[in-house]
């Protein structure tokens, strides 16, 4: 009974805490000026369309990684044992799940492996829901997957889950299905893509002017039309 009481708070806990905190970002990180030179603002390379993919691209992933945006704070778009959870929640909980089988004093051993074993089908459900929303990214680095890779590199840490063990661009998400086996290891992939992303629009000055323009036109012409 103790043990059943506890699970439930720390359910709770998890659920609670990942919405009381702000995921910190990172100073964004100026990826193979070189490069980006050539690429930056051309039909070809990075435009203004696809800085605003970009962002969208973010959001939607931070969306499913800490929860949705609402007025009162962000809100975990998946229900888990009763309870909102997103990603970051998730993996908190698979911690505390693998901190408590760990404990051979614990009576009701059973209660943790049936959370552990719910959170293998939810990480299942949960990258199967995330590839759709990768794909306006997968579609554009198709082809282009060596340049991917080379920007890549400059802006994960080594050994980030985002490599998957390698130094190619995953553009096919095979790896992904492999490597990604933890929500904690989702976690850190959602954080190190977020931050990618953010380092590509970074590094395209001229693709980010383009985007401003195309937003000032939109503004004007949803004017123009009231």
């Amino acid at each position: 009974m103790y043990n059943n009481v506890r699970v439930t708070l720390t359910i709770l806990f998890c659920s609670s805490f990942v919405y009381a905190v702000t995921q910190q970002p990172r100073k964004p990180v100026m990826l193979c000026p070189d490069l980006i030179a050539i690429i930056d603002g051309k039909s070809f390379g990075f435009h203004g369309e696809l800085v605003g993919s970009l962002y969208k691209l973010a959001r939607d992933i931070q969306s499913m990684q800490l929860g949705k945006l609402t007025g009162s704070g962000r809100v975990g778009g998946y229900i888990f044992q009763g309870q909102p959870h997103c990603i970051k929640s998730l993996a908190l909980l698979e911690k505390m799940t693998e901190n408590y089988l760990k404990d051979c004093t614990i009576k009701d051993r059973a209660s943790y492996e049936k959370t552990a074993a719910e959170l293998t089908i939810q990480l299942k459900k949960m990258k199967q829901d995330f590839k759709p929303i990768v794909s306006p990214l997968i579609g554009t680095a198709r082809g282009a997957e060596d340049i991917y890779a080379l920007l890549l590199r400059e802006s994960v840490p080594a050994g980030s889950p985002l490599l998957n063990g390698s130094d190619k661009f995953d553009a096919d998400m095979t790896d992904f299905d492999k490597c990604i086996i933890s929500f904690r290891l989702f976690d850190q992939f959602c954080t190190d893509l977020v931050n990618f992303l953010g380092d590509l629009v970074y590094s395209c000055p001229k693709a980010r002017a383009q985007f401003e323009e195309l937003k000032e036109n939109y503004v004007r012409k949803q004017a123009a039309g009231k």
